[in-house]
């Protein structure tokens, strides 16, 4: 939304969707994890957006992303086949929620030219205007009148349970201390 209304049309999964590439849509960018796979072939920038990998964690874990098949309460989610594509699951909803965080941030940082933390919006702003310049500027004017976009106060969504695990409850492993990595060199606690 920020960047739609700085200039930049962008949607969210509206180009790169569980169901693959969708051409036709007459935007310039999109805001998609299934983007990953197809930036490099495409030759498109790409921005990193990332957020503290334990919440990623937790998230997947209160939506049941990795809970085996067999166990899936609903008829099973596109975006989890798409994500089956890439990633071999061991059953462990936790090992393989804290695996995908490691190894999906790992892929994003190869096929992007920066990283911005979800919540920072001037790097985004300034990221994006690498890409389109005059993104900046008109970014800040549009967030004029409501400075707290994208903000944990204008969270449209909640989740039942949103703390599954702490960092003391993941096993004492090479994914757990390559998550580790990831949050202090992301810049979180």
């Amino acid at each position: 939304e920020l960047l739609s209304m700085s200039g930049v049309p962008c949607g969210h999964e509206e180009v790169f969707t569980p169901f693959g590439l969708q051409r036709g849509a007459d935007l310039v960018g999109d805001a998609s994890w299934h983007a990953v796979p197809f930036v490099v072939d495409l030759g498109v920038p790409a921005i990193h957006l990332v957020r503290r990998p334990l919440d990623v964690v937790n998230s997947f874990l209160a939506i049941g992303f990795f809970r085996p098949w067999s166990e899936q309460r609903v008829r099973p989610r596109p975006a989890r086949r798409f994500a089956d594509q890439y990633f071999r699951t061991t059953g462990d909803e936790v090992r393989d929620s804290v695996r995908w965080c490691v190894e999906w941030n790992h892929w994003c940082e190869r096929v992007s030219f920066t990283r911005v933390k979800v919540d920072d919006i001037d790097a985004l702003l300034a990221a994006a205007d690498r890409a389109a310049p005059g993104v900046r500027d008109a970014g800040r004017a549009a967030l004029a009148p409501s400075p707290t976009t994208n903000s944990h106060l204008e969270q449209h969504y909640r989740v039942d349970d949103p703390q599954r695990v702490t960092l003391a409850d993941l096993p004492d492993d090479a994914t757990t201390a390559a998550l580790l990595d990831l949050t202090a060199r992301y810049g979180f606690d």
